[in-house]
C-alpha cells in the first residue's frame, strides 16, 4: 500500500522559515532604532511606551503567526493555516502603524516594514493556495 501524496507546500514553509528570522532581526532593529530616537529626537514618554508595547506585541502575534503556519503547513491541518491567516491582520495593522502613524519614521524604517509587508503578502497568498490543495484533496482534520 502506499502512502498518501503529501499536500504541504515548501515555498510556503520556506517563506514562514525566512520570516521568522526577519521578524527576530526586525524586532531587535526596530528596538535600537526606538532607543536612537529616545536618545536623539524630543519624544513623548507616552508615545514611547505605546510603540515599545506595539513591537512586543508585534513579535508575539508574529510568532504565534509563523508557528500556527508551519504546524497547519506540515500537518495539513486547515485550522492551523486559517489562523495563521486570521493572525495576518493584527501583525498588518501593527506593521501599518509602524510605517505610517508611529511619532518618527526614518527612512530605515520605511524599507525594513515595506519588506515585512510583503513577506506577510506572499505568505497570505501561499496560505490560501496551501489551504486550496489541502481541502481538495478531501482531508478533513481541522486541528
Amino acid at each position: 500500500m502506499l502512502p498518501a501524496p503529501s499536500r504541504t507546500s515548501l515555498p510556503y514553509q520556506i517563506l514562514l522559515y525566512l520570516n521568522g528570522w526577519y521578524m527576530v532581526a526586525f524586532v531587535l532593529v526596530e528596538t535600537l532604532l526606538l532607543l536612537f530616537k529616545m536618545s536623539v529626537l524630543p519624544y513623548p514618554p507616552g508615545n514611547i511606551v505605546a510603540e515599545a508595547f506595539l513591537l512586543a506585541f508585534l513579535g508575539a502575534i508574529e510568532w504565534v503567526r509563523i508557528f500556527m503556519g508551519k504546524k497547519g503547513n506540515l500537518t495539513e491541518a486547515l485550522m492551523s493555516i486559517a489562523l495563521s491567516v486570521i493572525f495576518t491582520a493584527p501583525s498588518v495593522l501593527a506593521l501599518l502603524y509602524l510605517l505610517l502613524w508611529q511619532t518618527y519614521v526614518l527612512r530605515i524604517e520605511v524599507i525594513l516594514v515595506s519588506f515585512a509587508l510583503a513577506f506577510e503578502g506572499i505568505e497570505l497568498l501561499f496560505a490560501f493556495l496551501s489551504i486550496i490543495t489541502i481541502n481538495k484533496s478531501g482531508k478533513s482534520d481541522f486541528l
